[in-house]
């Protein structure tokens, strides 16, 4: 249901998909349950978000050229093509700059393995005593589904958990085998021609705006993932479709469209749930991006840049923040 940071690579390493789990990506799309009146009502919405419609755009201001991708963090064929249409501003860059790269991954992974506080509930407690038995029920279900036995999940902090409840098994199964997003195959493309990379945050800034979040708003957003797994799975189908249309300002707003179709939901609860989601995770984040984009630019003329496609559209978004400081913006050629 939620757009997180990207963090695939710790997701597998810290739950380790099984080989065995169910494929389960082919759903229907979430869309598909909305009357014709919402449906309306809900692209009406859409239209009205700037730079809603778009994966790549050109962001010019005198001798600076920024080339924007907005990516999909997990393993899907029909990157393909995105990923090709970057190899020309790449070839010319002199700087790609991700949310974070493979090296960071790698980073915040040993970090966790050192102090593992960091993703452990304080004072021993566990989510078997802290949430409702239904919704404890249901998050066991969510860990049994990718092979993992509840009692291993029950001591950790409510927000990594989370971070797995919109990645269907499939997905879990792809980035085990090595799948990468189309922000880490860029990585790997910069790699090979000798590319240099930078973050527009730091991963520990990260990990503890994370990990630091009050427990009873980790405990909201857990429970509120919890729920919508009756239909995660036409969620994530939705997610990909409406990227791959390049409607990436859609996928933000379908979800509080899709409140009202998940079973035993609080929905005006949850939309405030959501609402925080947004600020932490993209308004907050975008606004820190752009004196970085801005310095960034005091020592290369052209760069990359990618990171999840949900920053790009809105007026809190990258691209109209961009704009709010004289960039040009237009579509890629």
């Amino acid at each position: 249901m939620f757009r997180l940071p990207r963090t695939p690579a710790l997701i597998v390493a810290l739950f380790g998909a099984s080989a065995s789990l169910a494929q389960d990506c082919d759903a229907p799309d979430a869309r598909d349950r909305l009357s014709s009146a919402e449906l309306a009502q809900f692209e009406a919405e859409v239209d009205k978000i700037p730079f809603a419609k778009g994966i790549i755009w050109t962001a010019t201001r005198g001798d600076d050229t920024l080339t924007i991708a907005g990516s999909l963090h997990v393993p899907d064929p029909r990157l393909a093509p995105i990923r090709a249409a970057l190899q020309a501003p790449l070839a010319n860059a002199d700087l790609l700059m991700l949310e974070a790269t493979d090296q960071d991954q790698a980073a915040m992974q040993e970090e966790i393995a050192r102090n593992t506080d960091i993703v452990l509930l304080p004072d021993n407690q566990t989510l078997i005593e802290l949430l409702p038995a239904d919704v404890w029920e249901q998050v066991s279900e969510m860990a049994r589904k990718r092979g993992v036995p509840p009692f291993t999940i029950a001591r950790l902090q409510p927000w990594l958990i989370g971070m797995i409840m919109g990645l269907p098994t499939c997905i879990m199964t792809e980035l085990q085998a090595g799948g990468l997003g189309l922000d880490a195959m860029i990585n790997q493309d910069a790699n090979a021609i000798g590319l240099p990379v930078a973050t527009l945050e730091d991963w520990r800034d990260m990990l503890t705006m994370m990990s630091g979040a009050p427990l009873d708003e980790q405990l909201e957003f857990l429970t509120l993932s919890a729920f919508g797994q009756g239909i995660e799975n036409e969620i994530f189908a939705s997610l990909l479709n409406l990227y791959f249309e390049g409607n990436v300002g859609a996928i933000w707003p379908l979800n509080e469209y899709i409140l009202p179709y998940i079973d035993g939901l609080d929905v005006e609860r949850a939309q405030v749930v959501m609402d925080k989601q947004a600020e932490l995770l993209l308004d907050v984040r975008n606004e820190q991006w752009i004196p970085v984009i801005e310095t960034a630019t005091e020592t290369s003329d052209d760069i990359v840049i990618v990171f999840g496609a949900a920053h790009l559209p809105g007026e809190n978004g990258v691209l109209k923040l961009l704009e709010n400081q004289g960039w040009s913006i237009t579509p890629f050629n």
